[in-house]
């Protein structure tokens, strides 16, 4: 894929480094290490909870910094480009990474969201249904979905 001019599309890298540790942080910072050998066309967000904070929680400090990191992903999308995305399986982790979908689209950049786990599923239908629609027209936005192993590719039926 090249653009108009034959460089390679700017990839926008979305998701969480150690600290702290945990099976998403570790394997987003092996794809960043890897991808960085490409240069400046690879820019990496950070959206890790420096504080201990945990998706689920909600903070008006929170808030604050989805809505920097928000601003920050539209400020370096670019087209074309390329937005990789790990997303969460909580309410305000999904209402975070919605924005960023949603901002990413209207940007006119392709997003592919990577799901580090199971279950999502699980938390589609522990929602209610006007959120459910909100779920799925934003996943929809997707270009691609990337989960664990072909067994976790059923929590995403839903999407039809």
């Amino acid at each position: 894929m090249t653009d108009a001019i034959g460089s390679p599309p700017h990839l926008l890298l979305i998701g969480t480094l150690p600290p702290p540790l945990n099976g998403q942080a570790v394997a987003f910072r092996m794809l960043v290490g890897e991808l960085m050998v490409q240069g400046p066309l690879v820019d990496v967000l950070d959206m890790s909870e420096r504080s201990g904070r945990r998706d689920q929680d909600f903070s008006l400090m929170r808030v604050g910094q989805v809505m920097r990191l928000v601003f920050s992903a539209w400020r370096r999308c670019r087209n074309p480009g390329l937005v990789y995305l790990t997303i969460a399986q909580s309410r305000w982790g999904f209402v975070r990474d919605a924005l960023l979908i949603w901002t990413s689209w209207l940007a006119r950049c392709p997003v592919v969201l990577h799901l580090h786990g199971g279950n999502y599923a699980g938390f589609f239908q522990s929602e209610n249904v006007l959120f459910r629609i909100l779920i799925r027209a934003t996943l929809r936005r997707a270009m691609r979905i990337i989960v664990l192993s072909e067994a976790l590719k059923s929590d995403f039926t839903f999407l039809g």
